[in-house]
């Protein structure tokens, strides 16, 4: 099923099991599935192609997992994760048959064995009729598939199951051997990078009832190529590129932004977050910095997507924050500069130096780092300042003492500023370097064109 979204006025027909995107899970269809799914046989899912025409056609079979068979058989090792996003669940090991008896009826390690054991079964039929391309699998750990359906378009399918947090289940789009990257991923998620951009062209939930999206999404790419809409291709790709470079173009004039604050492998939609202020600037210099590595990415795309047009105004987007960003660099050094004044300020000032000698000596020394040791270190400094000063009474060293816990309080508050400010300038100058780079690595690249094209 395909699902017609607005984007920035313009429309991009899109997968609608896209994550990214934002497919909501209506949680009564899921209950109702649940509960469906008691009474119902399993299925497996698959695309194959018609011995006569040619044609791919989805497929879904039922098979009935609650048969006889021997317990020898289900003793055996499968390579089934029974969980596709739990850790430790990405196989079935071997047991002896005396355990097996052990598990009852409704145990999950049972039922699992039951259900590989007539999953593989039902996959082999299915195979030995069909001319499969494509089927649903729980092999767990790393494995790939390339889903050919003919010389121009296939599908690299992704899955690592049963590996808790970094369980996998994706797939990437390829026509004529250039992949199809959700460039507009860079500017909607926060924490997306080069990397996890080009990587794939969706990425599902882990669920084993994904596989019918996945593989209607694919059939319904695979028509509309076949079907002599190969602009539907060009056009896909164009408006990804177009979405990212808008949103670095906004990222110049902006204080703030709205992002995806994507959380992977939860099987929902993550909430937006609104970036501002300093965290804004060390987010949008991360990715304007490295906008660049799009350059080689984009000059393997076909020329109908005009992918040099876009690699221009990608340098013109660096090109112009290189002043931007060195104005807030400095801006920032004055800051820390200040701050760093005032930080020196106070622990000069009252009886911090005092009590800064004491904890230096007796901190770790008499465990005041527990919470249950947190009034002996006061207790300590009384004793102490009334040693010093025999002169004041009860009152007085404890009018001492509360300035003191001011004073520690200020200097905390202060350290946190400035370390998050020194955070604020590493990242600042590091993407500012690697800005410069870049810039010059492109420029290099350019000049190179360029002769060549004179020669």
């Amino acid at each position: 099923m395909v699902t017609t979204v607005s984007e920035h006025e313009q429309v991009i027909k899109i997968p609608s099991c896209e994550i990214a995107c934002g497919r909501e899970l209506n949680s009564q269809k899921y209950k109702f599935k649940r509960q469906q799914k008691r009474f119902s046989m399993p299925y497996i899912y698959a695309i194959i192609r018609e011995k006569e025409t040619g044609k791919l056609q989805y497929l879904q079979e039922n098979y009935n997992d609650n048969e006889d068979v021997e317990d020898s058989l289900l003793c055996k090792c499968f390579n089934y994760a029974y969980s596709l996003s739990s850790a430790y669940c990405s196989y079935l090991e071997q047991i002896t048959i005396e355990d097996f008896k052990l598990l009852n009826d409704y145990d999950i390690r049972k039922k699992s064995r039951k259900n590989a054991y007539f999953m593989q079964q039902a996959l082999d039929n299915l195979k030995s009729k069909n001319d499969v391309v494509a089927f649903s699998h729980r092999y767990g750990g790393f494995t790939h598939f390339d889903w050919k359906f003919n010389d121009d378009i296939t599908f690299h399918i992704y899955t690592n199951f049963g590996f808790g947090s970094v369980s996998d289940f994706n797939a990437t789009f390829k026509y004529k051997d250039v992949c199809l990257a959700p460039y507009s991923y860079y500017v909607k998620y926060r924490y997306s990078d080069y990397a996890s951009v080009v990587r794939c062209t969706y990425q599902y939930n882990l669920n084993f009832e994904e596989w019918p999206h996945v593989m209607r999404d694919c059939l319904d790419f695979y028509n509309a190529v076949v079907s002599g809409n190969e602009s539907y291709v060009f056009k896909w790709i164009k408006e990804q590129i177009e979405y990212m470079v808008y949103g670095l173009k906004k990222f110049l004039s902006y204080s703030s932004f709205c992002f995806y604050e994507e959380r992977f492998n939860i099987g929902t939609v993550s909430k937006m977050a609104t970036i501002t202020d300093d965290d804004f600037w060390i987010v949008k210099a991360g990715k304007i910095s490295n906008s660049l590595q799009f350059t080689d990415n984009l000059k393997v795309l076909p020329m109908q997507v005009e992918a040099e047009k876009y690699s221009a105004e990608l340098y013109k987007i660096a090109e112009d924050f290189v002043p931007m960003l060195s104005e807030k660099i400095n801006t920032v050094k004055k800051e820390v500069a200040i701050e760093e004044d005032k930080l020196h300020a106070l622990k000069d000032k009252g009886d911090y130096p005092l009590y800064f000698r004491i904890k230096k000596k007796y901190y770790d020394k008499k465990q005041w780092y527990y919470s249950t040791n947190k009034f002996s270190m006061m207790r300590f400094l009384m004793k102490l300042l009334s040693r010093l000063y025999p002169q004041y009474c009860i009152s007085e060293v404890r009018q001492r003492l509360k300035a003191l816990d001011d004073l520690i309080k200020k200097v905390d508050e202060s350290e946190k500023k400035l370390n998050s400010l020194n955070f604020l300038q590493y990242s600042l100058e590091k993407s500012h370097s690697t800005l410069l780079d870049n810039i010059a690595k492109y420029s290099k690249k350019q000049d190179a064109v360029s002769v060549e094209v004179t020669d």
